[in-house]
């Protein structure tokens, strides 16, 4: 298994950076604790760490204090998920209210997770496009989208757009009728993994969720490993979230036992508002500390950004918005 990790550092253009022992010491703490996540056994994992500290990878990176980044590759070969893929976060943002913040959150987070040297794939859901729309994508002038990938009569490589420095699966207008073309296909539920089986080159893949509950959403829980849920931070919003955890629970029994909710982003917070504060505490009473600390406070400029097509970061880089999901961001990449 060594050999592998070995032949993976000589295959993939790793990144490079001078380090010096101390750091190296780092770097193998680093390793064990990326690799314990891993679904590989734990003692398999070892193995491999050790197997690399006494191997001549390891000499020659003290020699010329140039640590390449093995902990990477140990990282996405070991950390495979039930879909045979190389481990990549995909995050399906749902919630069945709308107007709660999912395309907004979907969008500013691809965007901001680029800012710190991640690749992001954007993957529209929603028969409305709107997050093809918000980005100024005419999703009515394309040729093909997701519905198409859905119905294999594409492939994904030949519909994805590039944009703002992320990666872009659009919708169109069509995927509303995908609910009852498809509910005679046989395996209807895993159409979105099989499509999205070959991702690699991926450190997150955000799925931007329907307002509903539908065989859409399905597909995004099934092909997730994590959920996150946008809750606007008033008393109406919390009504209705025990349906979608329940699904999340189904979902993960039946077809996906990856799948896990790792965060609850509160959106349109006025701190100036004695409500907004009291549901805040009570999500945070329920949830813990699956409620990220950073609250999207409530802010014209993330409204007005999709009229313009384009993200937060782009319109208004020092909004409060902005400022609201580049720290979210950090706290995304914390929590890896």
């Amino acid at each position: 298994m060594a050999s592998e990790v070995r032949k993976r550092v000589r295959n993939v253009h790793c990144i490079t950076e001078y380090m010096t022992h101390t750091q190296f010491t780092m770097f193998t703490k680093f390793t064990r604790t990326c690799s314990s996540r891993a679904s590989a056994p734990a003692q398999d994992v070892q193995h491999i760490v050790v197997s690399c500290q006494s191997s001549p990878v390891k000499k020659a990176c003290q020699e010329k204090t140039q640590i390449v980044y093995l902990y990477y590759c140990v990282y996405r070969v070991y950390r495979v998920s039930n879909k045979g893929m190389l481990y990549v976060r995909i995050i399906a943002l749902a919630n069945q209210k709308g107007g709660v913040g999912k395309t907004t959150s979907t969008i500013n987070i691809g965007i901001g997770l680029t800012q710190f040297g991640r690749t992001v794939l954007l993957a529209d859901l929603d028969p409305q496009a709107h997050l093809t729309y918000s980005l100024g994508i005419p999703a009515h002038d394309l040729e093909a989208t997701i519905y198409e990938v859905l119905r294999g009569q594409t492939t994904l490589e030949k519909v994805i757009l590039q944009k703002f420095g992320v990666t872009i699966l659009p919708a169109s207008l069509d995927l509303s009728g995908a609910e009852i073309e498809l509910a005679a296909v046989p395996g209807r539920e895993f159409l979105l993994r099989e499509a999205m089986s070959t991702l690699q080159e991926f450190d997150y893949v955000l799925l931007d969720c329907p307002p509903s509950l539908g065989l859409l959403t399905l597909n995004a829980l099934t092909t997730a490993t994590e959920v996150y849920i946008p809750l606007q931070t008033e008393f109406l919003a919390l009504q209705g979230l025990s349906k979608l955890l329940q699904t999340v629970d189904i979902v993960k029994k039946r077809l996906n036992p990856t799948l896990t909710v790792t965060g609850i982003i509160g959106t349109r917070y006025d701190h100036r508002k004695k409500l907004s504060k009291e549901v805040v505490e009570k999500i945070q009473g329920y949830f813990g500390a699956i409620l990220f600390p950073t609250l999207i406070r409530d802010n014209i400029a993330l409204a007005e950004a999709p009229s313009f097509g384009q993200d937060i970061f782009t319109y208004r880089p020092h909004s409060h918005g902005a400022e609201d999901y580049r720290q979210l961001c950090q706290e995304i990449i914390e929590r890896g």
